[in-house]
């Protein structure tokens, strides 16, 4: 129902409306749509648009009946479903009371608390998933080079002690150069560690600003249509 109001309605400028909705002539039964029968009230459909992490559209429906009662909106959904007796141009906005439209508006204000709060849960789960991700990368990378350089400290150790049993000078500076050159190695996988330490903080910070950023939700609400409706 949301992407074909959206497709026939986004662009199109829709008057307040009667529509008569036939569920007596239905083909089957709508067990949710009975109590209606023999009811009118009012019904406003929205498209909410909102800019976080990426661009998510939200169709709106706000209905309540001549008794001021709210119908749910998968019931109101179902309207839809039927075919229209009739489509009755309503005069002018007058045709709907101001109380009406506050309760319709204060429906719909509960609704967008509901999204925003389930996409601003669904964020924070990405954000906790992101965060995970550099955390296990950084314990992965610090592990490798750990162990690397654990083993490079026991194979210096051991050159150090076999070099003391060297008694060819010559043989004993090959010996040394080698453990000289380990010794290089050994500094440069410490500063590998560091780096890659700092380039998760990096990622992190970059990580944090872009949250902040789109935690400022940008959001736009756009009246779709507002109709009168009555269910024979």
């Amino acid at each position: 129902m949301a992407e074909r109001i959206l497709r026939e309605v986004k662009n199109e400028e829709i008057s307040p409306s009667e529509i008569v909705f036939d569920y007596s002539n239905h083909s089957s039964i709508v067990s949710v749509l009975e109590p209606l029968v023999g009811k009118r009230g009012i019904l406003k459909v929205s498209n909410y648009t909102v800019e976080a992490f990426e661009v998510e559209d939200a169709v709106i429906v706000s209905a309540i009946d001549e008794d001021g009662e709210l119908i749910e909106t998968d019931i109101i959904k179902k309207l839809f479903t039927l075919s229209a007796q009739s489509v009755v141009p309503l005069s002018s906005l007058s045709a709907f009371s101001d109380e009406e439209y506050n309760k319709l508006n204060e429906l719909e204000q509960q609704t967008i608390s509901v999204i925003s709060g389930k996409i601003m849960e669904r964020n924070g789960g990405f954000f906790e998933a992101e965060v995970d991700k550099l955390d296990n990368w950084s314990e992965d990378v610090k592990k490798s080079l750990e162990l690397d350089l654990k083993k490079l400290d026991i194979d210096i150790k051991t050159a150090k002690t076999n070099a003391k049993k060297i008694i060819n000078l010559d043989e004993k500076l090959k010996a040394q150069r080698e453990i000289k050159d380990s010794e290089k190695k050994r500094n440069e996988m410490r500063r590998k560690l560091y780096d890659a330490q700092d380039e998760v903080e990096v990622k992190k910070e970059d990580l944090l600003k872009k949250v902040e950023a789109q935690l400022k939700q940008r959001s736009k609400l756009e009246t779709l249509f507002t109709i009168s409706w009555k269910v024979v």
